[in-house]
């Protein structure tokens, strides 16, 4: 038989155990207690409410592409890539980035801002056995170059980084340079990247060192500065200018908003 008790103005319904047993009441469940008559009354238990998981393969799609684009890459610096989504796009990003499926990436610590990357890219990044060329940007070489190191080698990109401590190459060459040179990126005296045209550049840290306040200085200076004023008013090689600001706009510093037009973010 079941008791009736008020607590705390709340009526409590006790039963036996024996009718406890029977009933297969769920304490985990909801029941909505009914009056169907006097004298009369009904407990029914709740419908569990059916949560249909929103589908964000689309959102995905479009966060991921983003991020992977490697002629965008400055697009992937904090604080820039979040205007490139609408609120919905940014709610899912910001679940992504809590959930560890992206990441937050910086080459070394002095750089004000990170590049977000998928988490899967940047766990083959830190797998790789041999350093690369780009992992050594903006880190510091364990001793200090005065002057460019001679290479020990005769590859076809040996005369112009020996007597300019940098190159432009291709994708190829720049394979060759990484494992001709593992020991000088080890170092971190030797990196580079991927620059938009989909050439690599190669530089000495001890060059990139001299002249990377100077450019980056005028820049900000002016806002936005186009390759061939840098070139005139600091009077450096087009070349070196090209090499210093592609690897300015993979720290995050600068962005290349059209064809050699850069840009500094502030």
């Amino acid at each position: 038989m079941a008791r009736i008790s008020v607590k705390d103005n709340k009526i409590h319904i006790e039963l036996s155990e024996e009718e406890s047993k029977k009933s297969n009441l769920n304490a985990n469940k909801e029941y909505e207690f009914i009056k169907a008559k006097d004298g009369l009354f009904l407990l029914s238990e709740k419908a569990a409410a059916i949560e249909h998981a929103k589908d964000y393969s689309a959102i995905d799609n479009k966060i991921f592409s983003l991020l992977s684009d490697k002629k965008q890459l400055s697009n992937a610096v904090e604080g820039r890539f979040e205007k490139l989504l609408n609120k919905e796009e940014l709610s899912r990003f910001n679940d992504l980035l809590k959930s560890g499926k992206i990441v937050k990436f910086k080459l070394s610590d002095k750089y004000k801002r990170a590049i977000y990357r998928a988490s899967e890219k940047l766990a083959e990044k830190k797998s790789e056995q041999k350093p690369s060329l780009e992992q050594n940007l903006g880190q510091k070489p364990s001793v200090q170059q005065t002057k460019p190191v001679s290479l020990q080698t005769a590859g076809e990109y040996f005369p112009t980084l020996t007597k300019d401590g940098y190159t432009i190459v291709d994708e190829s060459v720049a394979k060759e340079i990484s494992e001709d040179c593992a020991d000088r990126i080890k170092d971190k005296d030797l990196f580079g990247t991927k620059m938009f045209d989909g050439k690599y550049c190669v530089i000495e840290s001890w060059l990139f060192e001299k002249h990377e306040p100077k450019i980056l200085e005028f820049i900000k200076k002016n806002k936005c500065s186009d390759l061939a004023s840098i070139v005139s008013n600091l009077n450096l090689p087009e070349s070196l200018v090209r090499v210093i600001c592609g690897l300015l706009c993979e720290k995050g510093d600068l962005l290349e908003k059209r064809r050699n037009l850069y840009c500094f973010i502030s």
